[in-house]
């Protein structure tokens, strides 16, 4: 007897024949409802809710995040591909991250991380504050990109960043103690440390390898940098000569420093924030925050 001779001869193979059929039925007829279900207008998207790790989100207008959802908008709530819209979102170069999630019962939640930029690269590209380099649609400085803060500019060898931006915030709150703040800073082929102040001198830190740490050298400029512009000003007075300033400084001794003036000088990185002269510096301006919207 062939087997499906036997199969028909027997009653517990048939059994769960008719058990399986009857569940796979009640579960296609499941699924089909619950596919019609969704597709109906109650759960028509009424409205999207959009969360952002900053107070509010510069760089991505609400029409831009309008269009992203409407240009992936197929089904209902429950029904349209989120993967779409969330790679729809991140392909804005402001937006470093995005998660879409569904809201019962005809809702979107999304949530954006916006890149915070707080120097820029040699390249002309930006660099956020997880130290990941991106480009930016324009030069941040052309058009006021990023509001409430200075971007620094950073430069060094291929690959160098992470260790740049480093020195960069270190070397910031040391000068930030003193009322100064950091303007530029760059690490040469052969690994020596070159920076400027906002409205301030050039500094030729050296390498790494100098007895004396480039903290404590830093340091010590800094602390007496104030004392030495004021003290440049009587002689200077009292000789009718136009003030004096600090153009520059080599911090490369162990015990000291020398430097160099120029009278009626305008100071180094003036240029650079002429627009935000009360400004904080990007590198530890970092607030975070939320923002809701509907649209």
């Amino acid at each position: 007897m062939s087997w499906l001779g036997r199969f028909w001869n027997s009653p517990p193979a048939l059994h769960w024949a008719s058990s399986f059929l009857i569940q796979l039925s009640a579960l296609t007829g499941l699924l089909v409802a619950a596919v019609w279900l969704a597709g109906q207008p109650v759960f028509a998207l009424r409205s999207v809710q959009v969360l952002s790790t900053g107070p509010q989100i510069h760089h991505l207008s609400e029409e831009e995040i309008r269009q992203s959802v409407l240009s992936t908008s197929v089904g209902t709530a429950l029904t349209r591909p989120l993967a779409d819209l969330q790679a729809s979102l991140q392909a804005y170069p402001w937006v470093r991250q995005a998660s879409v999630r569904r809201v019962w019962p005809n809702r979107l939640m999304i949530w954006i991380e916006e890149q915070q930029p707080v120097a820029i690269w040699t390249d002309g590209r930006l660099i956020n504050r997880q130290g990941e380099l991106f480009w930016a649609e324009q030069s941040p400085r052309a058009v006021g990109l990023v509001p409430g803060c200075r971007l620094p500019t950073l430069s060094g060898p291929v690959g160098s960043h992470d260790r740049v931006l480093s020195r960069a915030q270190a070397l910031e709150r040391l000068f930030a103690a003193q009322g100064f703040s950091l303007s530029r800073l760059s690490l040469s082929d052969q690994f020596s440390w070159n920076a400027a102040l906002y409205r301030g001198p050039e500094l030729v830190l050296g390498r790494d390898t100098l007895p004396r740490s480039h903290e404590d050298r830093a340091q010590a400029f800094s602390q007496h940098l104030a004392w030495l512009t004021q003290s440049l000003q009587p002689s200077a007075s009292a000789s009718g000569r136009a003030a004096v300033q600090v153009t520059s400084a080599d911090l490369r001794y162990a015990n000291g420093f020398a430097f160099r003036t120029a009278p009626g000088a305008a100071r180094k990185g003036s240029d650079d924030d002429a627009d935000g002269a009360d400004q904080p510096n990007c590198l530890v301006f970092n607030r975070e925050g939320r923002r809701t919207h509907d649209s």
